[in-house]
């Protein structure tokens, strides 16, 4: 089945020259190797079953601005979309709760800005504001699924702290 456009008002990435992995940390280190500023990366999503995608995202966007706000910190610049996908990466994806949300024949996607941070085997200490803000996020509404202080790292080039895993993996 071909996606009609009338189907979702999300924009279709175009097929990337190298294959689209499932790893994002595969994606961001292909991407930087090529010199680029942005990658386009699979996300999973989850949320409440009787939302649609685009609710469900504009949800997870309003979450995601509502911990920046809390953490005082900054999120990736990104924008979502869908990615055509071949059987094996769309059946991963469906095995993993998109059923009925993404259109068959793509993934559930998400072009972002790279980030320029220091990479290294040990964690860098996130600032205590970055674990308050955290717990103040929890008390306030607590949807965002997976959040912990590792998502946020520190952009190199401005010094801001950058939360970076917009995935829209939301609490039912």
């Amino acid at each position: 089945m071909s996606l009609d456009q009338n189907d979702t008002s999300l924009p279709i990435f175009e097929v990337q020259e190298r294959r689209l992995l499932m790893s994002s940390e595969m994606q961001l280190s292909s991407a930087l190797q090529d010199g680029e500023d942005r990658f386009i990366r699979p996300v999973f999503t989850a949320g409440p079953s009787d939302s649609d995608l685009e609710t469900r995202l504009k949800s997870a966007q309003h979450e995601f601005r509502l911990l920046a706000y809390h953490t005082q910190t900054e999120i990736v610049p990104h924008r979502f979309g869908l990615y055509p996908a071949d059987k094996v990466l769309e059946n991963y994806y469906r095995a993993h709760g998109q059923n009925g949300l993404i259109p068959s024949g793509y993934i559930l996607a998400a072009e972002v800005e790279i980030i320029p941070h220091e990479d290294s085997r040990l964690p860098k200490i996130r600032p205590y504001s970055i674990w308050q803000g955290i717990r103040r996020y929890k008390q306030a509404s607590n949807k965002l699924a997976d959040l912990s202080a590792r998502q946020f790292v520190q952009n190199s080039d401005t010094g801001a702290w950058t939360f970076l895993d917009i995935e829209p993996l939301l609490r039912g």
